[in-house]
Formats: C-alpha cells, sequence, structure tokens
C-alpha cells in the first residue's frame, strides 16, 4: 500500500503537498486549484474551490494503480467535512479508540469531524475509479452567514456545526441519496462566466450540506439511522432513473414502468420519493423540462418541434410547465439565452 502524509501545520496547502507525492501538476485560476497526474501511481484529478464564509470544495477523479491511504494531520481550522460518493468507495479511519474504521459506500452521504490533534485516513482501493464531493466548512465562521436554507438551522442541528471537543470524533454515516448525483453529475455550463460558475459550484454546495444536515436530524428524531432502501434496490432504482432520462420522450405510465422493472406502484413511488425528493411524475416532468431547456439552448429546434420531441403534445401546455419551472415562457427564453451568449462572444473578444 502507498502511503501519503499531509502535514496541515506546515505553511503548505494541501494540494501542493499531495502533489509531491503524486508527481502530477496543479494549476490555479481565481479561488481555484487543480491537481492532475497521469502515472505509474494512477491517473486523475482533484479540484478545490475555496469561497468566502469559511468554505471549500474538493472534487476527487481518480484511480491509484495500488491500495493507497492519504493520512492528514495538523489542520488548526479542524473543518467539519460534508461527503458524497459518486462513484465506488473509500474507507475512513479517525484514528480513535472510540470510534471504528468505516466504510463510504457510492451515492451515500457523510459527514465527519476529527478531533483536533488526530489524524484523518481515508484508503482509496486501487484499480477502482472514485468520484468523491467534500465540502468542508469552518464551522465557527460558516454559522455566522445567513445563507439559503443554512439560515433555517434549527439549534439542534447548530450542535453538529460546533460540536465540542470531548464529543469528537462524529461520524455520520447518512443516507443513499441520488438526487445529489444528478446535482454533481451536471456539468456547469461552458458559457457561465467564471463569477457565475463560482455562485453555481457554490449553490451546490450548499445543497450538500442542507440534504446532509436533513439527513442527521432525521438519524436524532430516530435515535437509529433506518435502512429505508437495500442496496440493490438502490441500483435498481439508478437503472429505473436513467432509463427514464434516456426514453422520456416515450415514457408513459407509472403502471408500465413498475411492470418492467417488477415493483409495485407504492413501493416505487416511496423510492423515488425518498431519494430524488418527489414522485415518479415530478420526476419525469423535471426531466423534461431539463431537456427541453438544453434544446431550447443548443438547437435551431422549434417550439412545437421541441414540444414533440419531448413527448408532449400541446404547445400551451408545454410553455405553461416550462413557465412554472424557470419563471419564463419558451420564446422569451430563448431569446434571452441568445442575447447572452452573444453579449459573452464580445466580452471575450
Amino acid at each position: 500500500m502507498n502511503t501519503y502524509h499531509i502535514d496541515l501545520a506546515l505553511n503548505q496547502p494541501y494540494l501542493e503537498q499531495l502533489n509531491f507525492h503524486l508527481n502530477g501538476e496543479l494549476t490555479s485560476s481565481q479561488n481555484e486549484v487543480v491537481l492532475t497526474f497521469n502515472n505509474s501511481l494512477g491517473k486523475g484529478k482533484v479540484q478545490a474551490t475555496f469561497f468566502n464564509k469559511g468554505m471549500a470544495l474538493y472534487r476527487y477523479q481518480l484511480q491509484f494503480i495500488d491500495d493507497t491511504e492519504i493520512i492528514c494531520s495538523g489542520d488548526a481550522s479542524n473543518p467539519l467535512a460534508f461527503i458524497y460518493m459518486t462513484a465506488g468507495s473509500i474507507s475512513y479511519n479517525p484514528y480513535s479508540d472510540n470510534v471504528e474504521p468505516v466504510s463510504i459506500e457510492q451515492y451515500q452521504n457523510c459527514i465527519l469531524r476529527n478531533n483536533i490533534s488526530a489524524r484523518d485516513i481515508f484508503i482509496f482501493q486501487g484499480q477502482t475509479t472514485v468520484e468523491l464531493t467534500i465540502v468542508k466548512v469552518v464551522a465557527e465562521t460558516f454559522i455566522q452567514h445567513k445563507n439559503l436554507e443554512i439560515s433555517t438551522i434549527n439549534d439542534e442541528l447548530k450542535d453538529i456545526l460546533v460540536t465540542p471537543e470531548e464529543d469528537l470524533p462524529l461520524v455520520h454515516l447518512g443516507n443513499f441519496n441520488l438526487g445529489l448525483k444528478d446535482m454533481m453529475a451536471k456539468p456547469a455550463s461552458i458559457k457561465m462566466s467564471p463569477s457565475v460558475r463560482q455562485l453555481d459550484l457554490e449553490s451546490k454546495c450548499y445543497r450538500i450540506i442542507a440534504t446532509q444536515l436533513s439527513d442527521y436530524q432525521k438519524s436524532l428524531q430516530q435515535n437509529s439511522y433506518p435502512n429505508f432502501i437495500s442496496k440493490s434496490d438502490l441500483i435498481r432504482l439508478k437503472a429505473i432513473s436513467d432509463y427514464i432520462s434516456e426514453n422520456i420522450n416515450e415514457f408513459k405510465t407509472v403502471a408500465e414502468l413498475c411492470s418492467k422493472y417488477g415493483y409495485t406502484q407504492r413501493k416505487l413511488q416511496a423510492m423515488f420519493r425518498l431519494y430524488h425528493g418527489m414522485s415518479i411524475n415530478s420526476f419525469v416532468k423535471l426531466k423534461k423540462m431539463e431537456m427541453a431547456r438544453d434544446l431550447i439552448e443548443n438547437s435551431n429546434y422549434s417550439i412545437s418541434e421541441i414540444v414533440y420531441q419531448i413527448g408532449y403534445k400541446s404547445r400551451s401546455y408545454f410553455s405553461k410547465l416550462f413557465f412554472d419551472s424557470y419563471g419564463i415562457l419558451p420564446m422569451k427564453y430563448r431569446e434571452k439565452f441568445k442575447k447572452q451568449a452573444q453579449s459573452f462572444q464580445r466580452k471575450k473578444r
């Protein structure tokens, strides 16, 4: 096993130290640093984006050749880490007598905060692709700001942000969530300016934090975390979600979907509400609106042709749904998007 030690007490950032071990290349721009490597150790990249308010976003997409552990210590800010695993799995060891090592699985939420003097050990299995998102917040700084859903945090949830040292380490293995997977998989538009892209990433961070705090609150209310769905059901649910997305213009009824995959309507609806936060029909509508928006932005199809392509028959009904989703009619949206794209191109020149 390869072992890489990262000592954050040194006056050297995390990615610089990691790059020393991985022999990769570092590039940086405003508020972002990217490490890429492709050599005998493996291949992939780690992106770090820094925000105000004591928050940073780390995105890992990598595959090591051999089993690899990254050992981190010495971070005086002792941030709280909200972790979401998009692909693969990793093991985490807080190096504590009070907490056993845990495995963070694909699509799983996890909240971590170790003792300030302890070591965090992350173990990556060799020959396994890992896609991992970590939102780190310096809690004492973060909770002073009123932002989006975070402004509604109650006293019970604030406790997790300011956990006393004697109650650490905190390791909360949460539920599986496919909604965050879809959000993280959706790339930022290439037409976004750097400042707008920064806002888009910041919004995703808040979504991850809000989702995981809600998950944590449910576990407190129930005293023990329930197993809502088996891993095999989760894999099938992903296949069903992908099938809907790939055949969105042919989707007919929930009953046909249940017959195809062998679920009762009640169970499949419950699974969708749990992991997508909406019913199957709402999920279908969301995907149709996203497809319509992409076609409006990136094709020359008329609105009527787009209506047909996404499986609707009535243009007026589609316009109503589009307005409900985006607060603007389809034609107005196309006009607005074209003006923004033209303005962006002029600025590039």
